[in-house]
């Protein structure tokens, strides 16, 4: 657990607002509760059927848990012949009641928020959040030419985690689960596989974040390794000498001090986010540097991110208005974006990229200051524009040749 948890990779995660932490969290409890009814089945089903509630609950934080299915899935077969078609009937029953979250999508998007991600109000916008439309040529996307250099790379990763010590450890434990806990070899294996072929073939340089399953398993294996060499080492020792050194408890701190303290020395300093202001300052610098009606057109995520919080949560949505260039290219967020600010955003926005982002700026530009973050410097070509740093002012349009 201690090995998990100083992992670099689910360390960054879980001191950021992101989805990953919280979908470790999902899939160990799942995991847990399968094979808690596999090992003690005369307990009921409710280990069963809160596993089905978590799945369901958890698919609305992220729909990489569905990789759980393939375990959880496993168990059942294992004990196929304690399940009737009732049993089965409750599962999915209780499975859709923990999906039914989703149902808050509808009900919020329909409000129009200022950041309402694919207008889940319309029946188009809802399949086309649940199913995570825009990301699906992500997934298995990794040219085949990449996979050499995607496989370097991720081994890498994959030692960072646990050092050389954590990973010799998981497979005497892989070895140990073989030899006589093959069953749930298999059950941790059909988590591990998925997650790691799914993050090596994902065409993102941040694909890394779907190997945090696959490292929850080999932290498991890890715990069944040291646990076979804490007994190893209790029945190989002399009794004269367990009066003198206490091997196991010695081992026992042995491999904390390597495997989860080297991880805490070496990553504090690099991961730790006290003190970090940086993206506050930056967007209290944005701010304080522009009108109160300008409009700021933000393109990266880091550029993005900061001004949104600061300006809808800081400032109230009072003061500039911050539009995505990115998502600019959908429908769903033109129309969201005209009903909130219908004198920035007109109704009327067609073409290409490029073409709509110009229609913005000539929109407001007469009327209010327009500027432009440093990730949308690529408007320069079409806009005369002033200033440095983190920050344009967009003039005129050039003339077009």
């Amino acid at each position: 657990a201690a090995s998990f948890a100083f992992s670099p990779l689910l360390w960054s995660q879980s001191v950021i607002a992101e989805v990953y932490s919280l979908n470790a969290l999902f899939t160990g409890s799942v995991m847990l509760l399968a094979l808690r009814w596999f090992t003690s089945p005369e307990t009921g089903f409710w280990p069963l059927f809160t596993s089905a509630l978590l799945i369901g609950v958890g698919l609305g934080n992220h729909l990489t848990l569905v990789f759980v299915a393939l375990p959880v899935a496993c168990i059942m077969v294992l004990h196929r012949r304690e399940l009737t078609s009732g049993t089965i009937i409750k599962f999915l029953g209780v499975f859709f009641l923990g999906l039914s979250v989703y149902i808050y999508l509808p009900l919020r998007a329909s409000e129009n928020p200022p950041i309402n991600w694919g207008d889940a109000a319309t029946l188009e916008g809802f399949l086309w959040t649940v199913s995570a439309t825009p990301y699906r040529e992500l997934a298995f996307g990794l040219p085949l030419a990449d996979l050499p250099g995607r496989l370097v790379e991720w081994a890498d990763v994959l030692v960072k985690q646990f050092n050389a010590l954590g990973l010799f450890i998981g497979i005497l434990g892989v070895w140990r689960l073989r030899v006589s806990g093959l069953p749930l070899l298999v059950f941790s294996a059909l988590l591990f596989l998925p997650s790691i072929v799914f993050s090596i073939m994902y065409r993102s340089s941040g694909a890394t974040v779907y190997l945090i399953p696959a490292f929850m398993v080999l932290a498991l294996w890890i715990g069944v390794g040291f646990y076979w060499l804490m007994n190893l080492a209790r029945d190989s020792v002399p009794p004269r000498l367990k009066l003198l050194v206490p091997l196991p408890s010695a081992l026992f701190f042995v491999v904390l001090l390597v495997v989860p303290g080297l991880n805490l020395l070496l990553n504090y300093g690099g991961i730790s986010l006290r003190g970090d202001n940086e993206s506050l300052v930056y967007a209290q610098a944005i701010f304080q540097a522009v009108e109160p009606n300008a409009v700021i057109l933000a393109d990266t995520d880091q550029e993005l991110f900061s001004l949104w919080y600061y300006s809808l949560v800081e400032e109230g949505d009072r003061g500039p208005t911050v539009v995505s260039t990115r998502l600019t290219q959908f429908d769903w967020y033109i129309r969201g974006q005209h009903k909130r600010y219908t004198e920035v955003i007109p109704a009327e926005i067609t073409g290409a990229y490029d073409n709509r982002l110009i229609q913005i700026v000539e929109f407001n530009l007469e009327m209010r200051p327009v500027y432009i973050t440093t990730g949308a410097d690529f408007l320069l070509t079409h806009f005369e524009g002033s200033g440095e740093g983190d920050l344009y002012r967009l003039l005129s349009r050039k003339s077009r040749q």
